[in-house]
């Protein structure tokens, strides 16, 4: 006998004579395991049901005693501007990202439905990522709705993608608003009411939301030589303040500015502050001839403009007289700014003619104080929306990348027997990333529509001046999350989909 025959006699004798067991040893040494994990189990439900006892108690004892208010996590952390100059850019990334993914995605469906008509491949490549493979097997009847998806996407609706893209857009749309919502009432009033590009202000970081004092004597002596040269000059003031309208109370921005006397809300100087003309912004949704409070001051509205309102704050424009004598109670009164119509230079020369008494103040552009304003409201809510539009694509990336690992693994039958054909991993890849991208594109277009819609009429009501809208950059953000999103959370589960497959074990099932 040769050596290769006496191997596994060999082995039989070197077995220990206590592992050669007997049926009926090895029926009781199961029956004694399974009274172990069957006592394991038991010992486990018993400890989970002490948890769950412990925790309704103690939430119930944190509640009567009125502490559970002040049990929370809290952790301050220093200000960091890189951190959120960062995290402000992201969405100025994703802009960029959005556009480019839905080109390449909606060119590579394109592709795939043209070579599907002349290569069998990619004809077999584009009908695998167009429905279940498990349908294949099943023959299901499809609704015309499915097999209008099937021919055009990926034979679903990406719900939980769709719902990313629309959180994306969400976010996005309410960063702008937040950003960008605040310049409105100025660049309205440069542009009609004060038109200018230079303005002549207390400090060069002048805004709408801090506080800039230019004497009036001074402003009087700028718009005395202006007029002297013929140059358009007017002064804009503003004030931060309470409206009161039929009991409700809103916060207002209100700007004064020069007005001619034949304006409705021309004030004269000694007139009454019983009730001052004022124009309001249309959104206030107050009536031309009713009454409101300013500052506990009554005015009268003559008037609706558009356009001057901004986030949480209702554009009121009166007569600078009127705000200075009534809502500031000084005729005299410092004022915010003056805007003239002409370069900074000869802003500059005007100036140093009028300042005659050496007071601070300086020249700086319309675009200078536009961009104090913006960076200001970027520092203040900006840092969070963006954050809110990552968490988005974090979303949508788990959830792709879970989505994906199923799908393997429900059909791994179909693939296993595929694989023993022959067919490739690079077939599974591209199969997979093709109906990716089918549901990313349905993605964005399901989930920027739905928050095109959303956004102003339900974020809009709910606070005042705030005009948040969705345009072609919010859609991209989203478009970003549901594409970009999507591919990079299922880029883990398509870099060896074999180990998930397994397909012997598959064909053995």
């Amino acid at each position: 006998m040769s050596k290769h025959s006496q191997q596994p006699i060999q082995v039989q004798e070197m077995l220990p004579q206590s592992e050669i067991l007997d049926p009926a040893a090895s029926a009781e040494l199961a029956l004694q395991n399974l009274d172990r994990a069957d006592i394991r189990e038991q010992h486990g439900r018993i400890a989970t049901a002490a948890l769950y006892a412990g925790s309704l108690v103690g939430g119930a004892a944190l509640w009567v005693s009125g502490k559970s208010s002040s049990l929370r996590f809290e952790q301050a952390m220093p200000y960091l501007e890189p951190a959120q100059r960062a995290v402000n850019d992201v969405q100025g990334a994703l802009e960029v990202t959005g556009a480019v993914s839905l080109a390449l995605s909606a060119g590579v469906i394109l592709g795939a439905k043209v070579g599907a008509s002349l290569n069998p491949h990619i004809h077999s490549i584009d009908r695998w990522s167009s429905r279940e493979m498990s349908e294949d097997r099943l023959q299901p009847r499809r609704s015309p709705f499915k097999r209008a998806l099937e021919a055009t996407f990926a034979g679903r609706v990406p719900v939980m993608a769709s719902i990313g893209a629309g959180l994306a857009v969400f976010a996005s749309s309410i960063s702008g608003e937040v950003s960008n919502g605040p310049e409105r009432p100025i660049e309205k009033a440069m542009s009609t009411l004060v038109p200018g590009e230079s303005m002549v202000t207390n400090y060069a970081g002048a805004m709408p939301m801090v506080e800039s004092s230019v004497s009036r004597g001074l402003a009087d002596r700028i718009l005395s030589i202006a007029t002297a040269e013929k140059i358009r000059a007017g002064i804009l003031d503003e004030n931060l303040g309470q409206m009161v309208k039929s009991g409700q109370t809103l916060s207002d921005l209100s700007l004064g500015v020069s007005t001619p006397e034949n304006s409705p809300t021309s004030f004269a100087v000694g007139s009454s502050c019983n009730s001052i003309p004022i124009m309001i912004d249309r959104t206030a949704g107050v009536d031309v001839g009713q009454m409101v409070e300013l500052n506990g001051i009554n005015a009268r509205v003559v008037g609706e403009i558009d356009g001057i309102s901004a986030t949480n704050r209702v554009g009121i424009v009166m007569d600078q007289e009127a705000m200075a004598t009534c809502l500031k109670k000084d005729p005299e009164s410092s004022v915010h700014s003056i805007v003239l119509d002409t370069s900074p230079e000869k802003t500059q020369q005007i100036l140093d003619a009028a300042n005659q008494d050496n007071e601070v103040s300086t020249v700086i552009t319309k675009q200078h104080y536009l961009a104090n304003s913006k960076e200001f409201w970027d520092s203040n809510v900006k840092p969070i929306t963006s954050v809110l539009a990552l968490f988005a694509g974090l979303f949508a990336s788990a959830v792709s990348g879970s989505r994906m690992h199923e799908s393997l693994v429900r059909h791994r039958r179909e693939w296993a027997a595929k694989l023993g054909r022959g067919i490739g991993e690079g077939t599974i890849r591209a199969t997979e990333s093709l109906r990716v991208l089918k549901d990313g594109v349905l993605a964005s277009v399901i989930g920027g529509s739905a928050a095109m819609f959303a956004t102003p009429v339900v974020v809009n009501s709910l606070e005042s001046g705030f005009q948040a809208s969705v345009g072609l950059k919010e859609l991209m953000v989203g478009s970003s999350v549901a594409i970009g999103g999507s591919l990079l959370g299922a880029l883990k589960s398509l870099i060896h989909p074999k180990k998930i497959i397994r397909t012997e074990e598959s064909l053995r099932s």
